[in-house]
């Protein structure tokens, strides 16, 4: 095939996390983009049905789970723990493989300050062309 070919324009190396660790790097390959429904599903965000679940934790307490179910299977999206020292809550997530905590007042702050502040790209085209008396 010609190096001008559409084949070779529309390249992109995809590589799986998940499969990385359970295989080696045999399973980096590359993928024609414009072809390829699943590298679409990669790129588009999940917006699955979410649930609740309270579980009791490790010292005795409860815990507030919130759980994703992807294609018929709950996962753990975050969980709300409270720290036995002080009582201080705490949103537990996973961030690059590793479990993280950070304070839910933190997470409120910022909830509050994405509700005023965070808009689509279409809002500021929509503000940007009310600005110019379009």
């Amino acid at each position: 095939m010609p190096a001008g070919s559409v084949r070779n324009r529309w390249r992109l190396f995809v590589h799986c996390d998940l499969c990385a660790r359970r295989t080696d790097s045999a399973w980096l390959r590359a993928i024609p983009v414009r072809h390829c429904e699943a590298l679409q599903l990669m790129i588009e965000p999940l917006r699955p049905p979410l649930s609740r679940l309270w579980s009791p934790d490790q010292g005795g307490g409860m815990a507030l789970q919130l759980s994703a179910s992807v294609e018929g299977r709950e996962h753990a999206v975050l969980t709300v723990l409270a720290d036995s020292r002080d009582e201080s809550l705490w949103v537990e997530l996973q961030a690059d493989g590793t479990q993280v905590q950070i304070p839910l007042a933190v997470l409120r702050q910022l909830l509050e300050v994405a509700a005023e502040e965070v808009h689509s790209a279409d809002w500021f085209a929509r503000q940007d062309a009310d600005d110019s008396g379009l």
